[in-house]
């Protein structure tokens, strides 16, 4: 985090958001989110990043990718509104973005194992553990797969692994927070 701090402090986009795709003042994914992916991607430089789940840090990536990193970086989003997407993508992105329609459960393991180290899979999927649910199938079945040197961000998990009191009284039932401090708690093969 210090050494991403340089990065983080500056505003990654023009002033104004006239080219941006993602809105600004976005109260899902705001300023501080956009600074940390910011950094994220500046200090790791991936070939690749696959996103698990078409959240909204997904304008964000396309307008950091088009602005800040002249679309280097080849984007793979899977979910099943994946195809929401497409009118944000301009011409000369087409190559560089995929699309999958489906479920994380639904496409082939080599949709994330072939990401090579340096490379990010980025998670923003249903955030519950249950019966068959995408979180379970990219921890058990996914994450073991992966290569070392795979950066896993996580959204929506708060540090120290607890949800916001006011997010419990509203009625939403995530759980996802408590898997990943279990799957990361003893745990020599990841880190933080």
């Amino acid at each position: 985090v210090r050494e991403m701090k340089r990065w983080g402090a500056d505003p990654p986009f023009p002033q104004g958001g006239e080219v941006r795709r993602a809105p600004a003042d976005d109260p899902a994914w705001g300023w501080a989110d956009t600074a940390l992916l910011h950094a994220f991607l500046r200090k790791l430089r991936p070939r690749r990043v696959v996103c698990a789940g078409a959240g909204p840090f997904v304008p964000t990536l396309l307008d950091l990718n088009e602005l800040v990193y002249g679309r280097t970086i080849s984007i793979t989003v899977v979910d099943p509104e994946a195809e929401k997407v497409r009118p944000l993508l301009k011409r000369e992105e087409e190559e560089k973005v995929r699309l999958l329609p489906s479920r994380v459960q639904e496409v082939p393991f080599d949709t994330f194992t072939s990401l090579a180290p340096g490379d990010v899979l980025l998670v923003d999927t249903s955030h519950v553990s249950k019966t068959g649910s995408d979180l379970n199938h990219l921890l058990f079945r996914v994450l073991p797969r992966l290569k070392g040197g795979v950066h896993v961000h996580v959204s929506s998990v708060f540090w120290p692994f607890e949800y916001p009191a006011a997010w419990v009284t509203e009625g939403r039932a995530w759980n996802e927070a408590y898997l990943w401090r279990a799957f990361l708690m003893n745990n020599s093969q990841w880190e933080i």
